[in-house]
């Protein structure tokens, strides 16, 4: 089984190796309309709420910094099980950005519809320009790539944020906004790079590590986010115990769970590097194994036992997102390493998609 699990290709990886062109092909055009249209409303100063579940909660985290730091506006993200059931109020008189790459999340549809008559005007994020939550908006944004046929999201992740991002700089429309995404071209290049230069060194970490079940990442604000969302990915791909933990959080308590079985990766940024060489020192002396993913300038900084390196940019914003592309690949190849389907989330399991269809995702849900 596992001879056959390394052999086959996977949809994980080609969206994977997709993501280049499609961010180049995204940021190359012209923004359309709707995009346009959310500019506007951004620019008059209406407060936002982004919501989502799963890789889109985290890609509304993005969002609301986005928006926040670069355009200067109020923005928040809420879970959407959250906001349905528990803060409907915070989103009286602001903009629902709400995202979904299924567009169909019953959980996000919830609560579109628990807020849409206290809301300025919902806009819907979702994979095609058709899907139910695209239709019950009043503006509908088609992410860039479109569909993406593998069960973890990938593409949508890296791609959606660099929307979100482009969307904020033009918001902003200023001189430092517009310097924090370069040409087409360059973030193309920058997200190749990214992955290519660190294959290697993830196909070694995937074969050390392949009988770990217990993984920590840890980031600190955007870095953070990315943390997260390649925890996700972790327990999606290969079902080990991953968790996104903030950099400063970790020292409060959950450096005690650190030990020699389990690895602890740190996304560092310029604004948490200290507290990072923290974390990751902590963690050699307890005996733990360590992975760095930095900036190829910060990266001469640390000592672990692997260091993927990603390219220098103007704003760790931006770097963040190049961050999460050799993760992505590291639980690709962790799966296969490990012999399981990083495509199937276990649907390929009778128990587990009996599970699934009973109570996890019943019919309706998703």
């Amino acid at each position: 089984a596992r001879q056959r699990v390394n052999a086959m290709g996977t949809l994980m990886l080609t969206y994977m190796q997709r993501i280049p062109q499609v961010s180049e092909e995204y940021l190359s055009a012209e923004l359309d309309r709707p995009s346009l249209q959310l500019v506007d409303i951004l620019r008059s100063g209406t407060p936002v709420v982004l919501t989502g579940c799963g890789t889109s909660y985290h890609m509304a985290l993005n969002g609301a910094r986005y928006f926040a730091a670069i355009a200067g506006i109020d923005a928040r993200a809420v879970t959407s099980f959250d906001l349905e059931r528990y803060s409907f109020g915070v989103a009286s008189g602001r903009l629902l950005l709400a995202i979904s790459h299924s567009g169909t999340t019953k959980a996000t549809l919830d609560a579109v519809e628990k807020v849409r008559n206290s809301v300025a005007k919902v806009v819907a994020i979702s994979a095609r320009g058709d899907t139910k939550i695209a239709r019950s908006a009043d503006i509908a944004i088609v992410l860039p790539g479109g569909w993406e046929e593998a069960y973890p999201k990938t593409m949508t992740y890296t791609c959606g944020s660099l929307q979100l991002l482009r969307i904020a700089c033009v918001t902003a429309s200023c001189e430092p906004a517009r310097k924090i995404l370069p040409d087409a071209l360059t973030v193309r290049t920058w997200l190749q790079e990214s992955f290519d230069r660190n294959k290697d060194v993830v196909k070694e970490a995937a074969a050390a590590w392949k009988d770990r079940d217990v993984f920590t990442f840890v980031g600190g604000g955007p870095g953070w986010v990315a943390a997260l969302e390649i925890a996700l990915k972790m327990k999606e791909n290969n079902y080990t115990a991953s968790e996104g933990i903030e950099v400063e959080e970790i020292a409060h308590g959950r450096m005690a769970a650190v030990n020699r079985a389990r690895p602890v990766i740190c996304i560092v940024l310029p604004s948490c590097a200290d507290r990072a060489a923290d974390i990751v020192n902590a963690a050699r002396h307890l005996g733990a194994p360590t992975m760095v993913v930095a900036d190829e300038n910060l990266a001469r900084e640390f000592s672990a036992d692997f260091v993927l390196t990603v390219p220098a940019t103007p704003s760790e914003l931006l770097t963040a997102i190049l961050a999460v592309s050799p993760l992505q690949y590291f639980s690709h190849q962790l799966s296969l390493a490990k012999g399981i389907n990083p495509d199937s989330i276990r649907t390929d399991d009778p128990v587990f998609a009996f599970a699934q269809s009973k109570w996890i995702f019943p019919p309706g849900t998703h």
